[in-house]
């Protein structure tokens, strides 16, 4: 019997943090961008104001790339909405 739908996650809202700001986290930022399994809303300046859009329901998902120089190991932070997926 063929499924009658898939696990395909698609158009998920993305926001993006770049507290990197080196061409690397650009070029990640750019993936973000090109990727067709999400829309990509837009950079913003902070993780306070990227949060506020999933409360407000304009944003699925925030990404977070931290600065080289503030974590170590190099990790990074995704937040997502209730609603998401």
């Amino acid at each position: 019997m063929p499924w009658v739908m898939n696990q395909e996650v698609k158009n998920v809202i993305v926001d993006v943090v770049d507290n990197d700001r080196t061409t690397k986290s650009q070029q990640l930022v750019h993936e973000i961008e090109a990727n067709r399994y999400f829309i990509f809303h837009g950079q913003q300046p902070n993780y306070s104001a990227a949060l506020s859009n999933i409360e407000q329901s304009t944003t699925d998902i925030v990404v977070v790339i931290p600065s080289i120089l503030q974590s170590r190991p190099c990790s990074w932070k995704a937040a997502t909405g209730a609603n998401c997926c």
